[in-house]
């Protein structure tokens, strides 16, 4: 995803993943973000995963891979352990947003009410009304998908975890509704947790 800056605030999109997928696909000389995928994470990290690419115009780097809930475990667990990427993947995680900048992101704002910075493909949640600074510390890093699909990595208390809900209609998505229990999920892992 990435940042539309305007007098009023940020704008998430995600134009720029695919613009830096075609971009890697260029400079590895493939001819689909699968096989680029591949070739840096899949083979290397031993992950059973795929991206399915709907055409040579749409490679939906933002979405579409495919994966089994071990092998995804199995990738967050290295991302938990800073495995995947090393000091790349740290970079990723650095807070891109303007501070002070609201983002604007209605799923968040209308569901959960809280101000979330964006790093590279990745939010950084804060779970305020405003950016606090305790929130540059407490990192809370996650994926929310618009049909449900909720991940995130809680790096101040070393887990990850998964919502997952399925509803494929475009009318209807349930992005609003995954972050809502995504949220209350949170605070019964810390609470299990003994956190």
């Amino acid at each position: 995803g990435r940042l539309i800056l305007t007098n009023a605030g940020g704008s998430y999109a995600q134009i720029n993943l695919q613009v830096a997928a075609l971009m890697a696909m260029a400079a590895l000389g493939k001819s689909n973000w699968n096989e680029v995928f591949q070739e840096v994470i899949g083979t290397p990290e031993k992950l059973q995963m795929t991206y399915s690419v709907p055409s040579s115009k749409n490679i939906l780097a933002a979405g579409g891979l495919e994966t089994t809930p071990r092998a995804y475990g199995q990738f967050l667990e290295k991302v938990l352990r800073r495995q995947i990427l090393g000091a790349r993947h740290d970079d990723m995680e650095v807070d891109r947003t303007p501070n002070p900048m609201p983002m604007v992101f209605p799923p968040i704002q209308q569901s959960i009410d809280e101000e979330w910075h964006y790093g590279y493909a990745q939010w950084r949640e804060c779970h305020h009304l405003s950016w606090q600074p305790s929130c540059d510390t407490s990192i809370v890093l996650s994926s929310p998908g618009a049909y449900g699909f909720y991940p995130w990595l809680d790096r101040e208390h070393q887990y990850w975890a998964v919502l997952g809900m399925m509803d494929d209609s475009v009318a209807n998505p349930v992005l609003a509704d995954s972050l809502i229990l995504g949220r209350d999920l949170q605070k019964l892992v810390q609470a299990a947790l003994g956190l």
